[in-house]
């Protein structure tokens, strides 16, 4: 691995010739072609290590094992810290220059919440009462309602991007410092290779549907789930927390297929060797100083609107409750809420 001390590329070359240097990333999995018969194959191998505010390397938490292949993770960095980065674009396994995108975005918790907060504060009388007759359509109007107000860009913020040109070898690096006035919370950092010598054009509308069925509803559940726990102890909420590596791996992977959408069509490269469809694209989690950015996440939603939230089926089955619990002590305190907050609209 690369270290603290910044490695040259003839140093890496010597480590890669004595079998020495090894790539967290290097292609991916079940990788498809729409090229038919290329002359060549391209390829991309990166790197990645988090450097903490003691200029030491701090461990990858664990390296989720997805389909399309690893997904190194660290799960709670803390202030002070930067990321360092290095990639290698090869051709018929022969480093060459080329083109690379490396993009970190952050899931801006606080923006989710506030939006909740909104739609659980326009309920109609109705719609509240529903949580008393209803709860899964009402869990259901308010996920719908939350994602429809989302914009992706301003749930997934880019908050660093850079393209870049590998040198002659095929080589390239860079270090993204992350100042403390940066958002806390779940970080994605892909390094993108991939792009159609002949036509780049962005499929726009795939992205915008992937986000409306899947990415959109996951993460408005997901941040619910993490107000809801900051709210509650665990014996009285779900315990699934956004902060887990596994989560973090999720979103870092639906951003992923969302920007893979974004970037268009990959075909052949300047040298007429093949990207795989959607190019190359190597994913890397990151959680930072995630107790601020849940407590961050819970100031954006009122008490009450947690505690409606908290009364759902899903959080009720998590804890063990039956039915008839639901309905009656937890129905009363569902019913007492809801009066208070059809008074205090009254007032207001």
């Amino acid at each position: 691995m690369f270290g603290h001390n910044e490695f040259n590329w003839n140093q890496i070359q010597h480590f890669m010739g004595e079998g020495d240097y090894s790539w967290k990333q290097s292609g991916n999995k079940k990788s498809s072609y729409e090229a038919k018969d290329p002359d060549c194959y391209n390829n991309l191998k990166t790197n990645v290590e988090i450097i903490g505010p003691d200029s030491k390397s701090i461990p990858v938490t664990t390296t989720e094992q997805e389909e399309t292949g690893p997904l190194p993770t660290w799960t709670n960095i803390p202030e002070g810290c930067k990321i360092k980065w290095e990639a290698l674009t090869e051709n018929d396994g022969k480093g060459q220059s080329d083109r690379l995108n490396i993009d970190l975005t952050v899931l801006d918790g606080n923006y989710v919440a506030k939006v909740i907060n909104n739609v659980m504060e326009s309920l109609s009388p109705e719609e509240e009462g529903m949580l008393l007759t209803d709860i899964t359509g009402i869990s259901t109007l308010i996920t719908e309602r939350v994602t429809a107000d989302l914009k992706p860009e301003l749930t997934m913020k880019t908050i660093y991007s850079t393209v870049i040109n590998t040198n002659d070898a095929g080589f390239g690096s860079g270090e993204i410092p992350i100042p403390s006035q940066w958002p806390k919370g779940a970080y994605s950092l892909i390094i993108h290779h991939g792009y159609h010598a002949q036509s780049e054009a962005a499929d726009s509308e795939k992205a915008f549907n992937f986000w409306v069925m899947e990415m959109g509803p996951m993460i408005a559940e997901l941040v619910v789930a993490a107000i809801i726990g900051f709210f509650f102890p665990p014996s009285l909420a779900i315990t699934v927390t956004l902060f887990s590596a596994a989560m973090l791996a999720d979103l870092a992977i639906m951003y992923s297929q969302y920007q893979k959408d974004g970037f268009g069509a990959s075909g052949l490269d300047q040298y007429d060797c093949a990207f795989p469809d959607g190019g190359w694209n190597h994913l890397y989690a990151i959680g930072y100083d995630t107790e601020d950015a849940e407590e961050g996440m819970a100031g954006e939603l009122s008490f009450q609107n947690a505690e409606l939230l908290a009364l759902s089926e899903n959080y009720i089955q998590a804890v063990g409750l039956t039915q008839a619990t639901l309905m009656g002590t937890l129905g009363v305190g569902i019913l007492l809420i809801i009066i208070h907050r059809m008074k205090t609209k009254g007032d207001n």
